[in-house]
C-alpha cells in the first residue's frame, strides 16, 4: 500500500515553513522525529501548549517522508468520541485486501467496526482487538508509521484498542508511531503510560522573535504597522497561534486591542463571523467531525457556506471529510453559546444520519437536565450495543448518563443501576460499584437482580474494603431475610466464599446448596458457588477438580451471567501451577491475558500478569519474570489496590534475586483490603523463605512455622497455595536437628506425591528423606534419594528448587568421597545457575568450589609431589622413590608430608587410593 492522506496545512492555515519549523529548535525536534521514524518501532511523542504549533511540526514531517511510505494518520477533536472513530480514520485507507489473511472471524469484525459492510450481530472486542494488531503488524513490515495528532482527544474505545495493539512485541518493535499531545499539567505531558517512555517526548519550543516576525509579515504582509508587530511579538509569548489572533484583532479594529489570551481572540472572531458560518462550525464542533455529503445532504448547511469556512480558515476538508481547523477554535465557539443555546446545537447534530449510539449521547445533551424515561431507555440500548462492540469505555459513560436520565421512583432504576455497576466493574472502577449498589435495598429486588447485585457488590467489596466488610454486609442481609429462601441461599453462597476454610465442611455446604439454586434464576450465586468449589478443593490439597472446571465451563457456555469474578479459563491458568502442573497455566495464561485485554477487565490483566511473574520465577526465567512485572504495575496503576497476584510476584521476585530494598519495600507496605486474608501470611512466608535462602536456618524456623501453622488453621494444606514453604520447613528443621518434625513434613508431601499428577510434590518428599538420612549418617542413602529426587524435579519444570537440590546432591556426593561425579556435576549446576540468575543459588554452589576441586590432585599438588604421591601408589618405599627420582629420603619425606597436608590422607593406603582413582 502505498501512503495515506497527507494534511496540506494544519492549524489555520499557517505557512509549513514558518510555523512548522520555525527556528533552529524546530528544525532539530524535526530532525529528531524523522531520524527516529526511520528506525523500525521507533516512538515520539510531541508535547506542548495549545496553539505552539504542534500540528504543524507533525505537517511538516509528514511532507517530508518518502512518498511510498504508509502512512495511517489521523487528527482526533475534542467533541470527536463517537465509538472507534479514531480507528475509523486511521484506517480508512488501508484496503480490503490486506485484510485477507485475517481468519474470518477477525475480518468481519474489523470490516463491520470500520463501516465497510453490513451492521449484524454484536461484534467481540476481542475479534476487533486481534484483527487490529494483525493489521498494524502486517503494515509494520512495509515500515508504516501511526501518526496521531492531539492523542488525548482520541475516543475511548480507540485508544484502548491502539495502547493494546502497540504493546504486543510484533507491533511494539517494528511500528513506528508519532503523536501529539497538549501539556495540561498532567502526568501524562511526558509519557502516555505504555506506549512513550520520557525518553520519547520532544517538547516544541516557542518561536523566537524573528520567526514570529517573518510569520505576521506572510500572513499580513505590511496591514500591521510595526509598532504594532512588535507588541504583538513580546505579547505572544513565542507562541504563533496567540501571535495571529491578535494580530487579527488589532487589525479588525477589537476594542480590546490586546487579547489577554488565545481564546479571547478566537472567541472575538468567531462573534464576527456569518450566521451561517457560525453555525455549521458549531455543528462541526460538537460531532467532532462530519462528512460534507451528509451536512449538505440533510440541508443543514450550503456548499458555498462550507466553502466560504475552509477559505477563512475555520473548518479543514479532506474528500468528503470536515473538521474543525484548530481544536481551540471549536472550543472557543462553543464555550460562546449559553446552555439552551448547545442543547440546540445538539438537537441539530441527532437529528443527522449518524450511529445510533452517538444520536443518542446527542439527544442526552439535547435536553434539558432532569428525568426522561424514553431518553434513558434510549441511552440503555446505546450502552448494551457499545458494550456488544468492545467499547466498554463507551458503554460505561452511557449507562451512567442513563441513570442520571432515570427517576429513583422510576420501575427500571434499579435495573440501570446493575447495569451501570456492571460497566464500572468491566472498566475497574471498583470504588464506583460499591457507591452505586449502595443506592438500593437488595432484599426489595427481583431475585434476578439480587442474584447479580449481591455477587457483585461482595466481589467489588471485598477489593475496595477486604473480606471483613463483605462478611458484615453478608450477616446484615441474611438477618432480613427470611433463611432457606432463594435470596438467603445467594447470600450463604457469597459467605461460604468468603468464610474460606476455616469453617469446617464448606465445599459440602456449596454443593448443597448448589443442589438447591435454580441456575436460570440465580445464574451469578451458581456460577459463584462452583468457583467457591474449585478453589476450596484446591486449598485443603484435592487439586483442580476437573469435572467442577468443565462443569463451569459450559455453564458459562450456556447460561448468559455477563460480569463474573473469574471465569473458568482464569482458574485453570492461575491455579494449575499452585498444583504442580506449570505447563497448563503457561498453556492458558497467554489467552486469559489477551482476553481480558480485549475486553477492557483491568484487574484481570494485572493479576494474570502477576500470576505470569511467579511462573517465570519458578520456572528461572528471570529477565522474563522482571519485565512481566512492570507491564503488571502498569496494568495497575489505574487500580485502586493491585491484585493479591501483583503483590505476591513482587515478592517472590525480589526474594529470587535477592534484592533486599525490594524485598524490604514488600515487607514494610500496607497490603491492600484484598489480601486481609492472606497478607500476613504472604509476608511471614517472605521473611522465612529469605532466612532459608541465605542459610540461615535458625531465623528461618519461626517464621515459615508460623506461616504453616496459620495456613493450616485456615484449612489451606495445598503446598502450592502457601508459596511451598512446607519444603524450606522442612530443611530447617533438618539443619536444626528436629529431625523427627522433619519427617512428618516429609510424610505429607510423599502422600501428595503419591498422585500420579503430583511430579513435584514426590520429587520435593524424595529429597527431604535425602537430607534427613544424610543428617542420620546414612549417605549412600541420601544420595539414593537425592538422585530420585531429581528425576522427578526436573520432570516437574521448577528450575530453582531443582538447582538447589542439585547443590544438596553435590555435597552429599562428596561426603561420600565421590568427587569426580561431584565435579561434573557441580560445572553443569554452575553454568546453569548463572545463566538464571538466582544470586543465592550461584552463592551456594561457589561455596563448594573447593571441596568439589579437592581430589584434583594434579591441581593442588606440585609436579614434584604428585610424582612422588605417585610412585607410593605404586607401592614402592621412600628409599626407591629417592633412588628412581635422584632424590634424598629426606627430601621425599619432606614432600610426602606436604602431599598429606594438602590431601588430608593420614596414611600410604589412602593417598594410594585417592591417586589411583584420580589416575582413572
Amino acid at each position: 500500500m502505498g501512503s495515506t492522506r497527507r494534511p496540506a496545512t494544519a492549524g489555520l492555515g499557517v505557512p509549513l515553513d514558518s510555523v512548522g519549523v520555525g527556528g533552529g529548535e524546530r528544525r532539530a525536534a524535526c530532525d529528531r522525529i524523522l531520524t527516529t521514524l526511520d528506525r523500525p518501532g521507533g516512538r515520539v511523542l510531541v508535547v506542548g501548549e495549545p496553539g505552539i504549533g504542534k500540528s504543524h511540526l507533525i505537517d511538516r514531517v509528514l511532507r517530508v517522508l518518502p512518498e511510498d511510505r504508509t502512512v495511517l494518520f489521523t487528527r482526533a477533536t475534542e467533541y470527536d468520541q463517537g465509538r472507534f472513530r479514531g480507528l475509523r480514520d486511521l484506517l480508512q485507507d488501508v484496503p480490503d485486501d490486506r485484510m485477507t489473511t485475517l481468519p474470518v472471524g477477525q475480518r468481519d469484525a474489523l470490516l463491520r467496526v470500520l463501516e465497510r459492510t453490513r451492521q449484524g450481530d454484536a461484534v467481540e472486542s476481542a475479534l476487533v482487538q486481534a484483527s487490529v494488531t494483525h493489521v498494524l503488524a502486517d503494515l509494520a513490515r512495509d515500515g508504516a508509521v501511526v501518526v496521531i495528532d492531539d492523542w488525548q482527544w482520541l475516543d475511548e474505545d480507540t485508544a484502548r484498542v491502539l495502547r493494546q495493539a502497540f504493546e504486543r512485541p510484533l507491533v511494539r518493535r517494528a511500528l513506528s508511531v508519532l503523536a501529539t499531545r497538549r501539556t495540561d499539567g498532567s502526568a501524562e505531558d511526558f509519557g502516555i503510560r505504555s506506549v512513550f517512555a520520557p525518553t520519547d517526548v520532544v517538547a516544541v519550543p516557542p518561536l523566537r522573535a524573528p520567526a514570529l516576525r517573518a510569520l505576521l509579515l506572510d500572513t499580513f504582509g505590511r496591514r500591521l504597522r510595526d509598532a504594532e508587530r512588535e507588541a504583538v511579538v513580546r505579547r505572544s509569548s513565542g507562541n504563533p497561534l496567540w501571535a495571529l489572533e491578535m494580530a487579527a484583532a488589532r487589525l479588525e479594529g477589537d476594542p480590546r486591542n490586546a487579547p489577554m489570551t488565545v481564546t479571547d481572540a478566537m472567541r472575538g472572531r468567531i462573534t464576527a463571523m456569518p450566521a451561517p458560518l457560525r453555525a455549521v462550525l458549531e455543528l462541526v464542533t460538537v460531532l467532532g467531525r462530519a462528512s460534507e455529503s451528509c451536512l449538505v445532504g440533510a440541508g443543514v448547511t450550503e456548499p458555498c457556506t462550507l466553502a466560504l469556512a475552509v477559505r477563512q480558515r475555520v473548518l479543514r476538508i479532506i474528500d468528503d471529510d470536515i473538521t474543525i481547523a484548530h481544536p481551540l477554535l471549536g472550543a472557543a465557539a462553543v464555550g460562546l453559546l449559553d446552555d439552551e443555546e448547545q442543547r440546540a446545537v445538539h438537537r441539530r447534530a441527532a437529528a443527522l444520519p449518524i450511529d445510533p449510539v452517538q444520536q443518542a449521547a446527542h439527544r442526552d445533551r439535547a435536553s434539558r437536565p432532569g428525568p426522561d424515561e424514553d431518553l434513558a431507555e434510549e441511552l440503555t440500548v446505546a450502552s448494551r450495543r457499545a458494550a456488544m462492540s468492545g467499547a466498554s469505555d463507551t458503554a460505561h459513560r452511557l449507562a451512567k448518563r442513563a441513570l442520571t436520565r432515570t427517576a429513583r421512583s422510576s420501575p427500571a432504576w434499579s435495573d440501570r443501576v446493575m447495569a451501570t455497576a456492571a460497566a464500572a466493574f468491566v472498566s475497574g472502577r471498583l470504588a464506583e460499584v460499591v457507591v452505586l449498589l449502595d443506592q438500593i435495598d437488595p432484599t426489595t429486588l427481583p431475585i434476578d437482580q439480587f442474584d447479580s447485585g449481591v455477587v457483585l457488590m461482595a466481589d467489588a467489596m471485598q477489593r475496595v474494603h477486604g473480606r471483613t466488610r463483605v462478611l458484615q454486609r453478608v450477616h446484615e442481609l441474611q438477618d432480613q431475610l427470611p433463611p432457606r429462601g432463594p435470596k438467603w441461599d445467594v447470600v450463604e453462597v457469597v459467605r461460604l466464599t468468603f468464610v474460606g476454610l476455616e469453617e469446617r465442611d464448606v465445599v459440602e455446604q456449596l454443593t448443597v446448596l448448589l443442589d438447591r439454586l435454580d441456575p436460570e434464576i440465580t445464574p451469578h450465586a451458581v456460577h459463584a458457588a462452583v468457583e467457591a468449589c474449585i478453589v476450596h478443593r484446591v486449598d485443603r490439597g484435592d487439586g483442580l477438580d476437573a469435572d467442577l472446571l468443565q462443569r463451569q465451563r459450559d455453564f458459562e457456555r450456556t447460561v448468559p451471567i455477563g460480569v463474573v469474578r473469574e471465569h473458568a479459563d482464569d482458574l485453570e491458568a492461575m491455579l494449575a501451577y499452585q498444583c504442580d502442573d506449570l505447563v497448563r497455566s503457561r498453556w492458558r495464561l497467554p489467552a486469559v491475558l489477551r482476553q481480558s485485554r480485549d475486553v477492557g477487565e483491568v484487574n484481570r490483566v494485572a493479576a494474570g500478569l502477576g500470576h505470569s511473574v511467579t511462573i517465570a520465577v519458578l520456572t528461572g526465567a528471570l529477565p522474563a519474570a522482571s519485565e512481566l512485572l512492570r507491564q503488571a504495575e502498569e496494568a495497575a496503576e489505574v487500580l485502586v489496590d493491585a491484585p493479591s497476584a501483583v503483590h505476591r510476584a513482587r515478592g517472590l521476585l525480589a526474594l529470587t534475586l535477592d534484592d533486599r530494598p525490594g524485598l524490604s519495600a514488600v515487607l514494610e507496605s500496607a497490603l491492600p483490603p484484598a489480601m486481609e486474608a492472606r497478607g500476613d501470611l504472604l509476608k511471614s512466608g517472605l521473611v522465612g523463605l529469605d532466612a532459608a535462602y541465605s542459610n540461615d536456618w535458625e531465623a528461618a524456623v519461626v517464621p515459615l512455622e508460623r506461616m504453616y501453622r496459620s495456613s493450616g488453621a485456615r484449612g489451606i494444606r495445598e503446598p502450592g497455595r502457601r508459596l511451598w514453604v512446607d519444603v524450606e520447613l522442612g530443611r530447617a528443621f533438618v539443619h536444626t536437628g528436629q529431625v523427627d518434625r522433619a519427617r512428618r513434613i516429609m510424610s505429607a508431601l510423599a502422600v501428595l506425591g503419591g498422585r500420579p499428577d503430583r511430579v513435584h510434590a514426590r520429587g520435593q518428599a524424595r529429597r527431604l528423606a535425602g537430607l534427613i538420612a544424610l543428617r542420620e549418617g546414612d549417605t549412600p542413602a541420601a544420595v539414593a534419594s537425592f538422585d530420585r529426587a531429581l528425576v522427578d524435579l526436573r520432570a516437574g519444570g521448577f528450575v530453582l528448587e531443582r538447582l538447589r537440590a542439585e547443590t544438596e546432591r553435590i555435597g552429599a556426593l562428596i561426603t561420600l568421597g565421590r568427587q569426580r561425579d561431584a565435579r561434573v556435576l557441580h560445572t553443569e549446576a554452575v553454568l546453569e545457575a548463572e545463566k538464571v540468575g538466582d544470586p543465592r543459588v550461584v552463592r551456594d554452589l561457589a561455596a563448594l568450589s573447593s571441596a568439589v576441586a579437592g581430589d584434583d590432585l594434579r591441581a593442588r599438588l606440585t609436579a614434584a609431589e604428585f610424582r612422588v604421591a605417585a610412585a607410593v601408589a605404586d607401592g614402592k618405599s621412600n628409599r626407591e622413590i629417592a633412588a628412581e627420582f635422584f632424590l634424598s629420603v629426606r627430601t621425599v619425606e619432606a614432600q610426602l608430608a606436604s602431599v598429606y597436608r594438602k590431601t588430608g590422607a593420614r596414611t600410604r593406603t589412602q593417598l594410594a587410593l585417592r591417586v589411583r582413582e584420580q589416575m582413572a
